[in-house]
C-alpha cells in the first residue's frame, strides 16, 4: 500500500521515466492496430467533433509524445488534476475494517489535496452534431469478421445514473426471446448474434451501439438488417407506456413528413413494451438474481472496480449494488435514441479497398 500510495504523493515524473513509458505506450498502440475493436473506437474518435475531447487520440504513439518538454508538461497535467478531492480509493482484504482503515489512512493520508477538480466539457460542442447525421462507412477488417454497427450519440446520463436508463435500452434492443430484433435476424438466417449497450458513458455524452454479428446472407442484405435496427430503436421509441391509452389521443405534435402509405406490421414486439413498469419489473428482477449469484471476483480486479464504481455511485451503500440493480423506474430519465431513415434498397455507400467490406460504425 505504501508503494502504491508514492505513485500520487511523490510520482518519478524524470525525462527517464517519461522516456519507458512513451516506449510502453507506443508498444501498446502497435498493438492495437490489429485490434478491429480498437480501429472502430479510433474511427469513431476521428469522426467526433474537433473542439471536443473524444476527437482526441486513443491512445499515444512515439510520434504523439515524442515531443519537446513533455516531462514538464506531463508533471504539469498531473499536478492539476491528481489530488485528494477526486480520488476514490478501495481496499480489499481479509483483515478488519478498523485494520485496513487504518493502513489506508496512513498510507493515502499524505496525498495532497492540490485543489484538483473534476474537469468539465460543457462548453464543447456535441461530438457528433445533428446536421452532420447520419452517416456510413464501410471499413475493411483485419480479422475475418462481418458487423453492422450502428452508434448513438447521447447526452450523458450521469445525472440519472441511479435509474441504470442505459440499461433498460440494451434490455429492450439486445433482448433474445421470440419477437426480439435477434430472434428475427436469426429466423432469416441474416445474424448471429446481436449486442446492444453503450461503449462510452460519460458524465456529457453516451456512445449507445448496436452490434449485429452478420452471418453470409447477412452481409449481402445488410441495408435490410440496417432497416429492422432501425425499426426496433423506431418500434421502442414510440411505445405507448399507458396500458390504457385514450381512444381519441391528441394529434403527434411532431408526424412524419413522409409517412409510408404501406406501413409493415410491427415484428419486434418485444422492442415494443417500451420503457415501462413492467419492463422495469423484469428487468430489475434479472439485476437483482445476477447480483445476488455473481461470480466471486479476485481481490486485486475487485478492489479496481470499486474504486472505479466509487467515482460515480455514492454514498457507499450505493457502491456494491447501485451499478448493478435499479432501485426505483423513472422513464422520464430514459434515454431514447431516435431512429434515422431506413437505407434505401440501393444504398451508395463510399468506395472501399476491401471487394467484400463490411458494414461499420455509423454516430
Amino acid at each position: 500500500m505504501d508503494r502504491l500510495a508514492q505513485f500520487f504523493i511523490k510520482p518519478d515524473i524524470s525525462e527517464d521515466a517519461v522516456s519507458r513509458e512513451v516506449l510502453a505506450v507506443n508498444s501498446e498502440n502497435e498493438k492495437n492496430q490489429q485490434s478491429d475493436g480498437w480501429r472502430k473506437d479510433q474511427l469513431l474518435r476521428s469522426l467526433a467533433a474537433k473542439g471536443h475531447p473524444y476527437h482526441k487520440f486513443g491512445t499515444g504513439s512515439n510520434v504523439t509524445l515524442n515531443v519537446p518538454h513533455i516531462a514538464d508538461k506531463l508533471s504539469e497535467w498531473y499536478h492539476k488534476h491528481y489530488g485528494a478531492p477526486v480520488m476514490t480509493l478501495a481496499v480489499v482484504g481479509k483483515e478488519d475494517l478498523d485494520t485496513l482503515a487504518k493502513w489506508a489512512e496512513e498510507s493515502f493520508g499524505p496525498i495532497p489535496s492540490r485543489n484538483a477538480t473534476v474537469p468539465t466539457f460543457e462548453d464543447a460542442p456535441r461530438p457528433y452534431p445533428a446536421s452532420e447525421m447520419p452517416r456510413a462507412y464501410l471499413v475493411q477488417p483485419v480479422l475475418h469478421a462481418e458487423e453492422l454497427s450502428v452508434a448513438f450519440a447521447l447526452p450523458g446520463v450521469e445525472k440519472a445514473k441511479h435509474s441504470l436508463p442505459l440499461d433498460f435500452l440494451s434490455h429492450l434492443l439486445g433482448h433474445e426471446a421470440d419477437g426480439s430484433l435477434t430472434a428475427l435476424l436469426a429466423d432469416k438466417g441474416w445474424a448471429q448474434g446481436v449486442w446492444a449497450g453503450a461503449d462510452e458513458a460519460e458524465a456529457d455524452m453516451t456512445l449507445f451501439t448496436i452490434d449485429v454479428s452478420l452471418s453470409d446472407e447477412g452481409v449481402k442484405h445488410w441495408d435490410s438488417v440496417l432497416a429492422l435496427v432501425f425499426e426496433a430503436v423506431r418500434v421502442a421509441s414510440k411505445a405507448n407506456p399507458n396500458p390504457n391509452p385514450n381512444p381519441n389521443p391528441d394529434p403527434d405534435p411532431n408526424p412524419d413528413p413522409n409517412p409510408n402509405p404501406n406501413p409493415k406490421p410491427i415484428q419486434i414486439h418485444v422492442a415494443s413494451k417500451g420503457v415501462t413498469n413492467a419492463t422495469y419489473m423484469d428487468l430489475q428482477r434479472q439485476q437483482s438474481l445476477g447480483f445476488e449469484f455473481a461470480d466471486v471476483s479476485s481481490p486485486d480486479d475487485y478492489a479496481v472496480t470499486l474504486s472505479s464504481t466509487a467515482q460515480v455511485y455514492w454514498p457507499p451503500q450505493d457502491v456494491l449494488k447501485g451499478p448493478e440493480v435499479m432501485p426505483s423506474f423513472d422513464r422520464d430519465l430514459s434515454p431514447h435514441p431516435q431512429p434515422s431513415p431506413s437505407p434505401s434498397p440501393s444504398p451508395s455507400p463510399s468506395p472501399s479497398p476491401s471487394p467484400s467490406p463490411s458494414p461499420s460504425p455509423s454516430p
